[in-house]
């Protein structure tokens, strides 16, 4: 299979994207300005001025003056010492930008040749300190959301700065992170300083707009990149998000589950797998609420779906026992809630999702041939085609047509249930290490490896 990308058969969706992502990436890093003026000018002062823009399209050098001098214009990584940009030759009355748009420490070297043939050297460095910024999400996700804004609260306490917040779900945050200003999507930014967007970006491959693979990162990685945080220095970040103060809606205990989301491959697909569970956990003394979007079939259980405002949805997941779900956003939701989550899946790494309370439902056997897991790996030919709801790159029509969850039973479930419930009784917190095995947070202890 060619790993490029056929156009010819992909969904106008995906093809969007990715002429979108090429054309970004042609955009000029110089150009000349039209009707160059400066307010507020010292008319007896004939030097060149030079203004800096961080506004969202690069860190960007604008040169106003009447002098014939030629500038060499250098962009470094204040920390690492590397040159990430240069421009040669450039004249009043031009800008030049760097091409990354994500957080860089920058320092600006300007240089030129003086009449006596001496080197001129001036230089900028950036402090974020007092300064205004204002970070739009660009992703529209609840699991993108909630993964991204604990991390711009500590990019907010790192730098010392105002942070004016744009997301798809403010609500969730307004009355947790009271130092940070929400505005609504859309609405105007008056007065910031520095802009950046927050996204799995074009295809997710590692471009202007995000340093790193997206493929290869956490979820809560990829902010951190784009924001210039190290994810293994900084850790896992749980969000504080709006709690429901309505009280209890379902008086027995019961068990969240959900058992859909974007697309067929996120979806447990092992015939019956889902009642199996709901008769086991009806059994044991649970009611069993289904939330979600999308409608089933599900017998004995309190049919949620579709139906939910978010603050009932909070309520719902706040009060049960546990949940058991999907690599979706109602995943990350009952995570930010604090609460411990199965969760179902055969196409991430473990790397991929949040690491505390997080117990993996996988079948790792080499029989199913998935040992790749699809949504993570950075070869092209795996880029998720959210046009095609069947999208399965190794098996697509196939008798193996998403094996990796489908070979996924339910007593493999019925295990980490067992699990679940004894850490509860318990109180025992656990979290994920670095390859995957589910461990005591407080011991390190192992309490058993990646796929058991």
């Amino acid at each position: 299979m060619s790993s490029e990308i056929d156009l010819n058969n992909t969904s106008n969706i995906q093809k969007e994207i990715i002429q979108k992502t090429a054309e970004r990436d042609l955009v000029p890093r110089r150009g000349t300005m039209i009707n160059p003026s400066i307010e507020n000018s010292e008319e007896s002062n004939n030097e060149d001025k030079f203004y800096f823009n961080f506004l969202g399209s690069g860190a960007r050098l604008e040169i106003y003056g009447k002098s014939d001098k030629k500038y060499h214009v250098r962009f470094y990584n204040r920390i690492t010492g590397d040159l990430l940009k240069e421009h040669k030759d450039v004249i009043v009355n031009e800008w030049v930008t760097s091409d990354q748009e994500y957080f860089v420490p920058w320092v600006i070297e300007i240089e030129s040749l003086n009449i006596d043939n001496t080197i001129d050297k001036k230089s900028y460095t950036i402090d974020l300190t007092g300064k205004t910024v204002f970070i739009a999400f660009e992703s529209s996700a609840l699991g993108d959301t909630l993964a991204w804004m604990p991390v711009v609260e500590e990019f907010r306490k790192r730098h010392n700065c105002n942070v004016i917040v744009s997301s798809f779900h403010n609500d969730l945050f307004k009355d947790t992170y009271q130092k940070l200003l929400f505005v609504d999507r859309g609405v105007p930014v008056q007065g910031m300083q520095f802009k950046y967007s927050l996204g799995w970006f074009g295809s997710g491959h590692a471009s202007n707009r995000n340093p790193f693979d997206c493929h290869t990162r956490n979820l809560q990685q990829i902010a951190m990149d784009i924001l210039g945080m190290d994810w293994y220095e900084v850790g896992e970040l749980r969000p504080i998000m709006k709690k429901s103060t309505e009280p209890r809606k379902i008086k027995p205990k019961y068990v969240v589950i959900t058992t859909c989301s974007t697309a067929q491959f996120k979806y447990w697909n092992h015939v019956g797998g889902w009642q199996n569970i709901v008769e086991y956990l009806n059994r044991k003394g649970y009611k069993v609420v289904n939330v979600g979007k999308q409608p089933n079939i599900l017998h004995n259980v309190i049919n949620a779906t579709g139906s939910l405002k978010m603050d009932e949805l909070v309520n719902v997941i706040q009060h049960a026992d546990f949940f058991i779900g999907l690599p979706s956003g109602l995943s990350w939701l009952n995570w930010a809630l604090g609460k411990k989550t199965i969760m179902i899946t055969g196409i991430s790494e473990h790397y991929c999702e949040f690491q505390e309370d997080m117990y993996r439902v996988e079948n790792n056997d080499k029989v199913t041939g998935c040992e790749i897991k699809c949504f993570n790996n950075p070869d092209k030919k795996y880029i998720f085609d959210k046009g095609k709801w069947l999208h399965c790159p190794l098996f697509c029509n196939t008798a193996k047509h998403f094996i990796c969850t489908k070979s996924i039973t339910p007593d493999i479930v019925k295990k980490k249930i067992a699990l679940v419930e004894k850490h509860i009784k318990y109180k025992i917190g656990t979290i994920l290490d670095k390859e995957g095995n589910l461990t005591n947070i407080k011991t390190t202890e192992l309490i058993c490896k990646l796929g058991e």
